[in-house]
């Protein structure tokens, strides 16, 4: 044995894993330099690593010194002994180091390229899709960000159509932010970028591109959050558009709508510690802000059987309905606003294994209803809040008697806003996976929501009835008001 690596693996076994990283990898460079970040405590074995890299200096840096000031990155993979200029006999695998001003023509190569972006974040966009044009090979770009970074309406530019127009010749391009542990995007910015999309030309082939030859890469990234453009940037969900206008544009266009599913679901993020997400908005019909509460309502109903249809004629078994997954894998707590409690076929299918607690807000808009929850197959879900419902209501006076049992005295039709008093039965249909969940909470302000008891019992197997109502007392009781 020639040495060990931290006292217990020999270092031909090192070599080995190194070697097995770099052909399997298509983001080595981002690996080593965390593999490099852990050897901190031995120089030599840091040198080791290193020496199977060349570093290629195409910025306006002349010393050494000062390109490792330069990012993270730089100062963990490049050395005295493997930083070159371009142009100098290439040795190991080479990572070229550029900024914005670097000509993107001398960086076309016959194979794959790793560059370490160390320029104006705000210019990334303008730099790679100078790129694009030019590079027909695979290219993985590292950004260099702090732990905590602002993303803006575009991310760093990156969610810009051009990109990805019909001059794109990558084979593949990588995106990687290697030391970014908190992401904060602007709550629009998923949504512009599909609306410009399917508005702009060949959409189609601009969504199989961005899908399926473009991977942004977050190897620590833990949250994203959703932000509005203040100077506080308040936390709330991405915007998604499900409204008339825009599956009419879908559908004149003859684009698939899980296109749109697929990019608000991050399908082509790598994010493999990711634990917590802001969550969704949808946007459908009913937010217009004009009109009576009936003409509301059926403009909505409308707009869900148009997305019915739509879900029909794309699926490959004409369901009715759309199967997807919004929420990323790995997330273990999210936000759903304006989720569809149709008593029929829900229209939407949501899937993950992974979340734990789930904050949802109801749409409340087929007045005398029960509010249905189906659609969420989420088999390890613990936590479910319910959130306050804002809509027009005809609300029952009622009370309770001392079996547990409501009695309705009288039924009252009128508006209420956000923050009056109103009845809200809710029920659970068998289209969901909700058998580990245990606890609903409520934040309502002035709503009163019913449950029955059975209908808990049969679909929520695990629900524990006294942590989740004060209101619960005993078995005997059909039904429970919070």
């Amino acid at each position: 044995m020639s040495g060990v690596f931290g006292d217990r693996v020999p270092i031909e076994i090192l070599d080995l894993v190194l070697d097995e990283l770099e052909r399997l990898s298509d983001v080595s460079v981002v690996d080593f330099g965390y593999v490099i970040d852990a050897l901190k405590e031995s120089v030599e074995l840091q040198k080791r690593v290193r020496d199977r890299w060349q570093i290629v200096n195409c910025t306006g840096v002349e010393s050494v010194e000062k390109l490792k000031c330069m990012s993270r990155s730089t100062r963990l993979l490049a050395s005295d002994s493997n930083v070159v200029k371009l142009g100098d006999s290439e040795l190991g695998r080479p990572v070229y180091i550029v900024d914005e001003h670097t000509d993107v023509g001398l960086l076309n190569r016959a194979v794959a390229l790793d560059l370490v972006y160390c320029g104006d974040i705000s210019a990334v966009g303008d730099f790679l899709e100078s790129l694009s044009v030019k590079c027909q090979v695979p290219l993985h770009l590292v950004i260099e960000c702090g732990e905590n970074a602002y993303a803006g309406r575009d991310l760093f530019g990156i969610l810009k159509p051009e990109l990805f127009a019909s001059d794109w010749a990558f084979d593949h391009l990588n995106v990687s932010f290697p030391w970014v542990e908190e992401l904060e995007c602007d709550y629009m910015a998923i949504d512009a970028f599909v609306y410009k999309v399917v508005n702009g030309r060949d959409p189609q082939a601009v969504f199989d591109r961005f899908l399926k030859c473009f991977t942004l890469n977050f190897p620590v990234l833990d949250t994203i959050r959703f932000v509005r453009p203040t100077t506080t940037r308040d936390e709330t969900c991405n915007f998604i558009d499900l409204s008339t206008l825009v599956l009419s544009k879908f559908k004149s266009q003859k684009i698939g709508l899980m296109n749109l599913f697929k990019v608000h679901s991050l399908r082509n993020w790598n994010l493999p510690r990711i634990e917590r997400f802001s969550g969704h908005r949808f946007k459908f019909d009913e937010t217009a802000m004009t009109g009576s509460p009936e003409r509301r309502s059926s403009s909505l109903k409308e707009n869900l059987q148009f997305l019915r249809d739509l879900a029909v004629n794309e699926t490959s078994d004409a369901t009715p309905y759309y199967r997807t997954s919004l929420i990323p894998k790995g997330v273990k707590q999210t936000r759903i606003l304006n989720w569809i409690p149709i008593q029929s076929t829900p229209i939407l299918i949501l899937k993950s294994n992974s979340l734990e607690r789930l904050s949802i807000k109801l749409l409340k808009f087929d007045l005398p209803s029960t509010a249905m929850v189906h659609g969420l197959f989420f088999p390890n879900l613990e936590s479910l809040n319910l959130e306050q419902m804002d809509e027009q209501h005809i609300s029952p006076s009622c009370f309770i008697d001392e079996q547990g049992s409501i009695i309705l005295t009288n039924t009252t039709s009128h508006h209420v806003n956000a923050f009056a008093s109103s009845m809200n039965p809710i029920a659970f249909s068998s289209w969901n996976q909700l058998t580990n969940l245990q606890v609903i909470q409520i934040s309502a302000n002035g709503d009163h929501y019913v449950f029955d008891i059975e209908n808990l019992k049969r679909l929520l197997p695990s629900i524990d009835l006294k942590r989740s109502f004060q209101t619960f007392f005993d078995e005997q009781q059909r039904f429970v008001v919070v």
